[in-house]
């Protein structure tokens, strides 16, 4: 498997490195160096007169990263501003590599920068980047769209999750017909999520993990409506069984430690 130390460009927010005239390096001596996974943290709670503390959790921190980049040719000012309004943008963008681009970091950089040359105008630049999770992403995968209008209103759906954690999907739905609908993921203990009292040709779509849901209705909201957990995709295959007349459709990006 490659990693990112060896990828001559790297693609940010869209544009490949080769259009700044810029080359990802490193200045390892030998063997390459790269953080293996984000930082974690044991929360703990101490009480007094207890020396032993209570276990409470694991907070994972954000991944942080070295970015390194030489020029190909001599620079100027207008080629250092070209890169700063490139790099320095006001949210965290996806950053991809030539030798692995189906993990994607979706990052911005952080802390000071350095600029190291000769005095002729060649050089190097190093940047810290800081990542919006612990995890990289894949690609998004997205599924056909399933039409269970016609049909008995049930149907087997496969989502494969091979990350390192689990996932969570998005899920776009048009109902037909009032009713409800239910997805059971027969993978994570049957666990169900059901939407109830929706409308013919209502227009849904959930975030599972920000517990988001958009209807097409004005005026409307189905918080109230919602019965159940949330989908996750656990490691492996999820098999999921749909249950309502709808079409439906999921999207969803693997997470990765490295």
């Amino acid at each position: 498997m490659a990693t990112k130390k060896e990828s001559l460009f790297f693609n940010y927010a869209g544009q490949w490195s080769s259009e700044f005239g810029i080359l990802h390096v490193t200045m390892d001596s030998s063997m390459y160096e790269e953080t293996f996974v984000a930082g974690r943290e044991i929360v703990e709670e101490q009480v007094r007169g207890n020396s032993n503390p209570y276990f409470s959790h694991i907070r994972e921190n954000p991944l942080e990263f070295d970015l390194m980049f030489a020029f190909e040719e001599t620079f100027d000012n207008k080629v250092i501003r070209e890169i700063l309004n490139w790099l320095y943008q006001g949210y965290y963008q996806p950053l991809y590599f030539s030798e692995e681009p189906d993990r994607i970091y979706y990052c911005m950089p952080i802390s000071d920068s350095k600029i190291v040359h000769n005095g002729l105008k060649e050089g190097y630049v190093q940047i810290k980047m800081r990542c919006n999770s612990p995890y990289i992403y894949s690609p998004m995968y997205m599924t056909d769209l399933f039409d269970l209008s016609e049909s008995k209103g049930k149907a087997r759906v496969v989502l494969r999750n091979s990350g390192d954690v689990e996932t969570f999907p998005e899920v776009s739905l048009t109902k037909i017909g009032d009713g409800k609908i239910t997805i059971i993921n027969h993978s994570d203990g049957g666990k169900i999520f059901e939407i109830l009292n929706l409308k013919d040709k209502e227009d849904i779509y959930i975030n599972c993990e920000k517990e988001l849901i958009e209807t097409s209705l004005s005026g409307v909201y189905r918080y109230s409506n919602v019965v159940g957990d949330y989908l996750m995709l656990m490691y492996g295959d999820n098999q999921l069984e749909v249950e309502g007349n709808c079409k439906i459709k999921f999207r969803y990006q693997n997470r990765f430690r490295f």
